[in-house]
């Protein structure tokens, strides 16, 4: 009611998306963030919030597009590059992921899901020994029974059967 009678509000457009997307309606939510981006000043709050709308839909290409808007202001922000790096993989953009994070992995060395994401990337770009350590690092981190099966997976295809089977028995 209150954006019906004074429209243009950016404030409560960006509170509207929040409550919106929160409710699950996605959609309504991602016009509501799309009103307020051209009006307001720091745009990244609402750049995050309109990328994670299209990532909980599953909209790969208009989530990566948008993470890609924030990666520019914040290129050192791994949970950004992070969410880039899933969304390539889930568009098959496996080296892009890896050229990505890569120079990022050293200072999220304790982080399971990103050791993860980027094991899938060096896993699916024939880097499987070095996807596959990497993997069994994010198991344990993680206690991950996807990680261990992944690197196990991944071992066994190496040929390197004793440690294979402890991911698996692990899994």
């Amino acid at each position: 009611l209150f954006l019906a009678q004074e429209p243009g509000v950016v404030e409560a457009e960006v509170n509207l998306g929040v409550a919106l997307a929160h409710e699950g309606q996605l959609d309504e939510a991602i016009k509501q963030y799309r009103l307020a981006l051209p009006s307001i000043k720091d745009k990244n709050a609402v750049v995050l919030n309109l990328a994670l709308a299209y990532y909980k839909k599953r909209d790969w290409e208009d989530a990566q597009t948008e993470f890609e808007v924030l990666h520019k202001t914040q290129p050192d922000d791994a949970r950004v590059a992070l969410l880039i790096g899933d969304c390539n993989l889930h568009l098959g953009k496996n080296a892009e992921t890896v050229a990505l994070m890569s120079p990022l992995e050293a200072a999220n060395s304790q982080n399971p899901d990103f050791d993860f994401v980027l094991a899938s990337a060096l896993i699916k770009t024939n880097q499987q020994r070095k996807g596959a350590s990497l993997m069994e690092k994010s198991a344990t981190l993680g206690n991950s029974a996807d990680a261990y099966m992944i690197a196990g997976s991944t071992l066994l295809a190496l040929n390197e059967f004793d440690q294979a089977r402890h991911n698996l028995d692990t899994a």
